[in-house]
């Protein structure tokens, strides 16, 4: 199910909520709403984002996509988000998360990718973000490369319970001086 928004320009619009509806596909021009802070897709049918979806987008400050379908983040998708503190994407599909996802979002916060696909963590994956709060929790996640994290000097918290960890790299945890919550719980280490 798609839908089409044809509600001219809204220009003080600063909330969109779309959730918990079967849209499986996005066909809006945001160009209309240039002033949109929130906006939020969850509990749809969603399977892929394209480099195109969220076009003219420049003020948003939370993005969630959480319960859909998504396995499929084409790359630099997200990159015109330099205000998005907080980007949600819990319960997809997700086996990949690398650098061109992240890049651009200097402003990024809290990073949800709890119940996703992934497997293992990549030395580059965040090093282009600011992150306090990462949960990447219930997951297949074996491994996290050496330097996965280290260059998230702002990390507080990390939620990495519920995965298949055998052990950690060395280095896993080093300069992060910030760091206070660490749940590795339910894990093979």
């Amino acid at each position: 199910v798609s839908i089409y928004l044809e509600v001219g320009k809204i220009l003080n619009l600063r909330k969109l909520d779309l959730g918990q509806n079967f849209l499986d596909d996005f066909s809006y021009d945001f160009r209309y709403f240039p002033n949109l802070e929130a906006l939020a897709f969850y509990n749809n049918l969603i399977k892929t984002i394209s480099a195109k979806t969220f076009l003219n987008l420049k003020k948003l400050v939370t993005l969630n996509l959480s319960n859909n379908k998504i396995s499929k983040i084409e790359a630099y998708a997200l990159a015109g988000f330099t205000d998005l503190q907080e980007l949600v994407l819990q319960q997809n599909f997700l086996s990949i998360i690398d650098s061109s996802l992240l890049a651009g979002l200097s402003s990024l916060e809290y990073l949800l990718l709890e119940e996703n696909q992934l497997s293992s963590i990549k030395s580059s994956s965040f090093d282009s973000i600011k992150i306090k709060k990462l949960d990447l929790s219930n997951q297949n996640i074996g491994l996290i490369e050496a330097r996965a994290i280290t260059n998230c000097v702002y990390l507080k918290t990390i939620f990495h319970f519920s995965n298949r960890l055998h052990r950690l790299t060395p280095g896993f945890i080093s300069n992060l001086p910030v760091l206070n919550e660490i749940n590795l719980s339910d894990n093979f280490i």
